[in-house]
């Protein structure tokens, strides 16, 4: 339910007691008319809740799948009738709108209780707080920062002014003190409650914005270019993962592959960067296609290096797959003639999840860093 919702539904349930508990002292006093009159207007609080409940109830039924859907969808379904036409009135409601029309029906009640009652039996009963319970939150009745808002407090004022100056003052009738005590209790407790679901309103608001956030956040944690994850996203991924494993022991073993596309700078030097870029994509689609069948993460770690993350395979078909790649990233020419890449692998394997991330990662480029050595070696490079 919305905040709007809540407080409209947390003022009338304030204000049907305040008006049956007046009406009772009223009653108890021998003030029998008034009596009456204030327990129509908590009749008229009490039909809006039930209204509310069912409306909403009703609202939310006919766009499910429910109970209530299948047992009403007949009589919308069948011949024009009444309870037909109730029906598709209730489920066609804008309640964003209606939500508005019944804030302003709730405060117009509130100046017309304040005003006819303070003028009727007279200044002193404690009706004119109600004034001043609205003028404390006149900010809702428009969107912010409208000059308008503006108007709703100065209104409230000029109707305070008026019943104080045209109202009997009414002093130590029977029940008058009761009935005052009654009044302040429920319009303090009014403002309160209305204070603290503006700022749920606005810390739900935060969530929301923080969750969006969140959303753009995986939106954008792939590498366009290649569609592989990121660096900080890979490892949130491995950090959960793992972390999760320390709960759950769901992974017996894992690998962490670091490839490294050598001759990446003398293909963009070469050939131009959009080759280059070309190698990236195609590279990145084949260490996708060669893991189709395992769990892994892939991440375009730097430039011209990437990261796969494989869970529970051994180290025997973590190899296979590494030379696959390989094998297959140095046969491509990438549509273009002598283009051909160089690719050095780093690997590291484990069954024991009791050491940090950066040292898993680490002993990969560690390997790396031999691997890169003994094809300088061969090259004749050093």
């Amino acid at each position: 339910m919305v905040k709007y919702e809540v407080l409209i539904l947390v003022n009338s349930l304030f204000l049907f007691f305040a008006r049956f508990f007046t009406g009772l002292v009223f009653y108890y006093n021998n003030f029998t008319s008034t009596a009456y009159e204030f327990f129509l207007l908590a009749i008229f609080y009490l039909a809006f809740l039930i209204l509310l409940y069912i409306g909403r109830k009703l609202y939310r039924s006919f766009g499910e799948k429910n109970y209530f859907y299948n047992k009403y969808r007949k009589i919308l379904n069948g011949k024009k009738s009444f309870k037909s036409s109730l029906f598709k009135k209730i489920i066609r409601v804008n309640f964003i709108s209606v939500r508005h029309y019944v804030w302003y029906l709730f405060q117009l009640e509130s100046i017309f209780t304040a005003t006819y009652f303070s003028l009727s039996i007279g200044w002193g009963y404690g009706f004119d707080l109600y004034l001043i319970m609205l003028t404390s939150y006149y900010y809702l009745n428009l969107r912010k920062y409208s000059p308008l808002i503006f108007l709703f407090p100065f209104v409230y004022f000029v109707i305070y002014l008026f019943i104080f100056f045209y109202s009997s003052k009414a002093y130590q009738e029977p029940g008058q003190v009761i009935i005052y005590v009654i009044n302040i209790i429920f319009v303090i407790s009014a403002i309160f409650f209305t204070q603290i679901i503006m700022e749920l309103g606005q810390v739900i608001r935060f969530v929301n914005d923080e969750n969006r956030k969140n959303h753009l956040k995986r939106l954008t944690s792939f590498d366009t270019l290649t569609e592989t994850y990121h660096k900080y996203s890979f490892l949130e991924i491995m950090n959960a993962k793992l972390e999760h494993n320390a709960d759950e022991d769901v992974i017996t073993q894992a690998s962490v592959i670091v490839i490294e596309i050598n001759n990446l700078r003398k293909i963009n030097e070469e050939y131009t960067t959009e080759l280059g870029n070309e190698v990236l994509k195609e590279f990145a689609y084949i260490l996708r296609k060669h893991s189709e069948n395992y769990e892994k993460y892939i991440s375009r770690w730097s430039g011209n290096e990437f990261l796969v993350f494989i869970i529970n395979e051994d180290e025997v078909v973590v190899k296979s797959y590494i030379d696959e790649v390989k094998q297959e990233a140095m046969k491509n020419r990438f549509g273009v003639k002598g283009a051909k890449v160089q690719v050095i692998v780093g690997l590291s394997h484990t069954s024991s999840f009791d050491y940090q991330i950066n040292k898993f990662i680490s002993e990969a480029y560690e390997e790396l860093a031999i691997n890169r050595d003994k094809l300088n070696y061969e090259k004749g490079d050093i």
